[in-house]
């Protein structure tokens, strides 16, 4: 409040209550406009409306078609204002309104005015009352600016880049919005924080709350939401969210509903919604409620003390004996022994620490902040997944690496609110006047400082490591241990601490002002999660390391080693300059204007970097050489400018051009994986298949060094100048002529990347993963168009006329034929080196292997995989893992023998000797099925947490094995929906394989998942038809994997299985080891001619290949009735297909539970289930009805899950008896 208000309370008292309240909230209102931070949120509201008419900032839905000329969602539906709205209201608003609301009378109490304004008529509810209202006005007024940008910048300004995202203007699409989601959000953000505040005068509190609640909601409220929850649970998750998130993104927004729906429709606010609104509302108002009733309690008797307490006070200090007796004047200082000493520097530091551990103590934040943080470690930790969305097994050195960013987070969060109130405790307590004349020094009085938020560190780290234990060893399998969390949580983490304590110390020392302290260290922060999420946080600037560290249990923080060492010592170093600089600003003296300008003066300046000098020598020399490691890397500037020019210089000469057949590869390898380095000679038969004479021949090659090269044994120097390697040849190469080019050189792999922690191919001390598909490891034959491309180049993807396949069709990947593979690979003794083909040769010498690997049957690929391993043998089958990795071994050793036989029968004798599946290091997560040689990433299979209920580690192994077919002995070709043929086919093979091996209830639960991998991924304005898939738009993956898998599933039950999967045999062995290579068109038009009923088959590939079709049914009616004549029971339901296909397909009764979850117990119900098979159109309404011999509980479509439909829970009602 103002002076003059005050004053005029002061000496008016003939004003009412009202006119009182009126007072105190218009001038906290006008108050409240001119603080800075609300026009930090103006200016952030402004920049974020702004980036969102440019396209830089996205928050609204994520249905529409991407691509040039695609259908777009607008971002002026109702739908999307109500989305930004929801998102800002609670992630943006949020703390500044908690801020200014909180600390409006903790404000005030700092500043002693509440000492002025009790000696005033003004009541302390008049007081509080009249804050709340003025701050909370003030931002509803914020509210309504923000409404206006949003009009101004989405509908009203000129912007051409907005005219397909555009739609129609409608006030009542912002209004709405608005006013059921943002000003209930505000008020209960308001609410709480000024409740919170004004009740305890705790500015902690105050920050906490908020922070508490965003935890809560953003990391299970909004988040959690498997797939057995019950459809109440989940309403009453709806309802507890404050913000509204769950309820837009459970009953809307989950699965995408296209475009046309959103731009269309408005939100409709069911009664659960504005339940919800009002209730949160409420619970602000109530808090607001307690907290002035509490300071009406407190603010005037705050200081009084009671008659007795004095009396009792008096009685001891007279009962007290004194040490010297004492006469009058007679007496001297020196009777009293009075002594006086400096304290020493570290008793200083050690007693500041003491000090400042029991404030923290004492304080609730704490004990509120760390059971919330577990809890949120908790949760991620049992929600790790792998591919295809697979459990992972818990073990200690993922379960540090994976919840080390979390940790961060948090922990960095709590420093910033802690260091900041411990910087200004003294100040906040009126200490200082005492505290800064103290004869201590001033780096002690921050060691201690520093020391004591240690254990704000140490406290959550110690509760996240006990949650992690209790995990670990409740799951049962592997063995905990304390010492990866030691080194990722203990030894990693330190440097981080120390240099953002030491930031926050030091920007509070030369700001002197808790709010702008506040504003820098989030920040920092902000700027940081910035760079983590758009992927351009790099080694140099990566102080948190909520990025770059990668866990591998076959070999600990090897990858990048000597970057992450240079950046823990770079920023160590920056925590001394810190520190440094808050003790030099540290205000031991009041600051006045002349002061502060000659702080500022050049001289003073120059004095100060002098000074300073040494503390920043070190961070300079640790910079430069991790920049400088950095810049030598894989994806560093000198190799970005390697590869734009690469692709500067041979797009328009090469992008088409067609290449030779690489017939023979015969190639040595020497591994020292130790020092990450590789050396290569071999050479590769290569040879014209092609009607026409080539007089040259171009190679993709890596950075190598001592390169040599010859051409049928003569010595050759190719061509550089376009960065493509070209060979001249002198004899040219005439149709089904060969040449053979050999060639050696060595690689240093040793350079670390910009900070990404990862890689998918590599060499490190505990693993190898080298492949042929890049120019990295050997020699490519032909230009590579992706090499180059970025955001800055990168183009829409060709389109393809309608008979793009026919003719000769080029592979998708690998070479163009089949080719002979002779590696010699040479490893570290205890290694062991998986090739292509079947082991020939394995000899000893010294500290070194060298195993040869020569393939029988010609191969479209070859890798090298190598580590140190067990090996568990098969049927023709071998599973090469990490010993202590022996989880799944059984499980997927099962799945090779069961695929080795099976797809055998089914699509062909597999043509070579020995299946076999690589583990390595999990620097990234994938799988590839190279010929006779899978290499497995350790947290695929052999980490997933498999059941025998779930089978999981069975079923991700049976994908990749099945592209031993589809994808090797036969290639898709280059072009729309080829892939499906190596992706959805394998899909398509697990489904089969599971079912064979693992019975139908096995077989129902894989299909359920991948139907809600599709149903959950999809994107319905951007999806298009199988045919036209190329993975080129968001959604393309589920569609390649999960939906064509399902389709070919569909299509084999509807042709008949038999017929199906002979079709498919002969079709592989149509296309094996020709140079057509095939398309989706040609597996549709080939099975057209094992199909019995050829109409059937053709409405099926045109609903499901030839277009965009969904089935999504609806029970709207149920009821049942016994039938006196025969005791049997008929039901009747009304069915609605919403969808846009057309499927023959079973409706049923049933009751019980069919597979219960506890197989052990009995279930009280049996379950049994009546069907009719009934075909309901797109758009369709039909009236079906069942007969059964028992009294059903449910009506549900399709239960037996035989076909691909969208939004199930919703196919299924409970009967009404009739």
């Amino acid at each position: 409040m103002s002076t003059s208000q005050i004053a005029s309370m002061r000496t008016d008292s003939s004003g009412g209550s009202g006119r009182r309240l009126w007072i105190v909230a218009r001038d906290e209102f006008a108050l409240t406009l001119r603080r800075p931070m609300v026009w930090t949120l103006l200016v952030l509201l402004f920049l974020i409306t702004w980036g969102m008419s440019e396209g830089v900032v996205q928050i609204v839905l994520g249905s529409g078609d991407a691509s040039v000329g695609g259908k777009k969602a607008f971002v002026t539906s109702q739908f999307a204002v109500t989305q930004i709205m929801t998102v800002l209201s609670f992630g943006l608003y949020t703390f500044f309104v908690a801020a200014a609301a909180g600390l409006s009378v903790i404000r005030d109490d700092e500043a002693r005015a509440l000492e002025i304004l009790n000696s005033t008529p003004l009541r302390p509810t008049e007081y509080a009352w009249g804050k709340f209202l003025g701050v909370s006005g003030a931002f509803l007024l914020v509210v309504a600016f923000h409404v206006a940008l949003l009009i101004l910048f989405l509908s009203v300004l000129p912007n051409a880049d907005m005219q397909e995202s555009r739609g129609p203007f409608a006030l009542t699409n912002f209004l709405v919005p608005a006013l059921v989601i943002s000003v209930p959000s505000i008020l209960f953000s308001a609410g709480v924080a000024f409740g919170i505040g004004t009740g305890t005068r705790r500015s902690i509190l105050v920050f906490a709350a908020p922070i508490a609640v965003m935890m809560l909601c953003a990391f299970f409220l909004w988040s959690w939401s498997p797939a057995w929850l019950s459809e109440s649970a989940n309403r009453a998750l709806m309802f507890a969210d404050p913000a509204g998130t769950r309820w837009l993104r459970e009953t809307y927004l989950e699965v995408d509903r296209g475009a046309e729906f959103y731009n269309t429709q408005r939100v409709g606010w069911e009664s659960l919604i504005v339940a919800n609104r009002l209730f949160w509302l409420a619970v602000g108002l109530a808090t607001t409620w307690w907290g002035v009733r509490r300071f009406a309690r407190t603010a005037r008797a705050s200081h009084r003390v009671s008659a007795a307490e004095v009396s009792t006070a008096l009685a001891s200090a007279a009962a007290a004996p004194l040490p010297v007796a004492l006469t009058g004047a007679a007496a001297s200082l020196a009777t009293l022994q009075m002594t006086a000493a400096p304290h020493g520097w570290w008793a200083t530091a050690w007693g500041g620490a003491k000090a400042e551990a029991r404030e923290l103590a004492s304080r609730a934040g704490l004990y509120l902040f760390v059971p919330l943080i577990v809890l949120q470690l908790v949760g991620n930790s049992i929600t790790l997944i792998g591919a295809f969305d697979t459990p992972l097994l818990l073990t200690p050195g993922q379960l540090a690496a994976s919840q080390m960013q979390m940790m961060a987070v948090f922990v960095t969060l709590l420093l910033v609110f802690y260091g900041v109130e411990s910087m200004e405790r003294e100040r906040a307590t009126r200490l200082n006047a005492i505290h800064d004349t103290l004869p201590v020094n001033t780096g002690a009085l921050l060691v201690g400082k520093l020391m004591a938020l240690g254990v704000v560190w140490l406290v959550v780290a110690f509760a996240g490591l006990a949650a992690a234990a209790v995990l670990i060893l409740v799951q049962g399998k592997v063995p905990f241990s304390v010492t990866p969390f030691l080194l990722m949580w203990g030894l990693l983490f330190l440097p981080t601490f120390l240099a953002f304590t030491t930031f926050v110390f030091a920007t509070w020392s030369v700001v002197r002002n808790r709010y702008t302290a506040y504003a820098v260290a989030l920040a920092a922060l902000a700027g940081t999660a910035w760079a983590t999420i758009s992927g351009r946080s790099m080694w140099v600037f990566n102080w948190s390391l909520w990025t770059g560290v990668r866990w591998t249990d076959l070999g600990t923080l090897e990858f990048d080693r000597n970057a992450l060492i240079l950046n823990r010592l770079l920023w160590l170093s920056l925590a001394v300059a810190f520190w440094r600089v808050a003790v030099r600003w540290y205000p031991r003296t009041a600051r006045d204007t002349v002061s502060l300008a000659h702080a500022f003066s050049g001289r003073q300046l120059w004095l100060a970097l002098r000074h300073a000098s040494p503390f920043l020598l070190a961070p300079a020399v640790f910079g430069v050489m991790l920049a400088r490691q950095v810049s030598l890397g894989p994806d560093g500037g000198r190799a970005e400018k390697m590869e734009k020019d690469y692709w500067k210089k041979n797009l328009a000469t090469f992008a088409e051009a067609p290449f030779p057949w690489l017939k023979d590869v015969d190639i040595d390898v020497t591994i020292d994986a130790a020092a990450q380095r590789f050396a290569v000679a071999g050479s590769y038969l290569i040879r014209n298949q092609r009607d026409t004479t080539l007089r040259q021949l171009a190679l993709t090659v890596g950075r190598w060094e001592q390169m040599r090269w010859t051409v049928d044994g003569d010595s050759i120097v190719p061509d550089t100048a376009s960065a493509l390697y070209l060979f001249r040849l002198k004899r040219p190469l005439g149709p089904s002529d060969s040449v053979r080019i050999a060639f050696s050189y060595t690689g240093d792999v040793s350079a670390p990347t910009k900070g990404s922690g990862g890689a998918g191919e590599f060499i490190i001390p505990s693993g190898v993963v080298m492949t042929n598909f890049g120019p990295r490891w050997f020699p490519y034959v032909g230009y590579i168009p992706d090499i180059g491309v970025d955001k800055d180049n990168r183009f829409e993807p060709r389109q393809y006329p309608d008979d793009w396949y026919v003719g000769t069709t080029p592979a998708i990947f690998g070479s163009q034929l089949p080719t002979t593979v002779r590696t010699r690979i040479t490893v570290p003794r205890d290694f062991t080196a998986n090739g292509v083909g079947e082991l020939i040769a394995d000899s000893v010498r010294g500290d070194v292997r060298t195993v040869t690997w020569q393939t029988e049957e010609p191969v479209m690929a070859f890798n090298i995989i190598a580590g140190r391993y067990a090996v568990k043998r098969g049927a023709g089958t071998a599973l090469f893992y990490h010993p202590a990795h022996h989880y799944n071994v059984d499980e997927m050793l099962s799945a090779m023998d069961g695929a080795r036989r099976w797809y055998s029968e089914w699509f062909g004798a597999y043509p070579w000797k020995t299946l076999k599946i690589t583990e390595f290091p999990a620097l990234s997560t994938y799988a590839q099925g190279f010929p006779t040689n899978i290499s497995f990433s350790e947290d695929i299979g052999f980490l997933t947490k498999s059941e025998p209920r779930t089978q999981l580690a069975y079923m991700v192994s049976a994908h990749e094995i099945a592209h031993q077919w589809w994808g090797n002995m036969l290639q898709p070709g280059r072009g729309p929906g080829a892939n499906l043929l190596s992706e959805g086919m394998a899909h398509f093979s697990t489904m089969l394989l599971i079912e064979q091996e693992k019975g139908a209830r096995a077989a129902l639960e894989i299909r359920q998942r991948f139907e809600t991998r599709w149903e959950e991924g999809r994107r319905a304005d951007a999806e298009r038809t199988l045919y036209r898939i190329d993975g080129s738009k968001d959604g393309d993956g589920v569609v390649t994997y999960e939906k064509a898998g399902w389709t070919f599933w569909m299509l084999a039950e509807r042709m008949g299985r038999a017929n199906a999967l002979r079709g498919m045999k002969e079709f592989i062995a149509k296309f094996r080891g020709t140079e057509d290579h095939a398309a989706l068109e040609d597996l549709t038009a080939h099975l057209r001619g094992y199909a019995s009923d050829t109409a059937a088959y053709d409405d099926f590939v045109r609903q499901w290949f030839d277009s965009v079709s969904t089935l999504e049914y609806k029970v709207q009616r149920a009821t049942t009735r016994r039938i006196a004549t025969d005791g049997e029971w008929e039901t009747e339901a009304v069915v609605k297909n919403t969808g846009t296909a057309r499927m023959p397909l079973d409706i049923g009764v049933v009751k019980g539970e069919r597979y219960p979850a506890d197989t052990t117990k009995k279930a009280a119900t049996p379950y049994a289930q009546a069907l009719t098979r009934v075909t309901i159109g797109g758009g369709e309404t039909r009236t079906v009805k069942v007969r059964s011999p028992f009294g059903p509980e449910k009506v549900v479509v399709d239960p037996d899950v035989r076909v691909l439909m969208l939004r199930r829970k919703l196919a299924e009602r409970k009967v009404d008896k009739g």
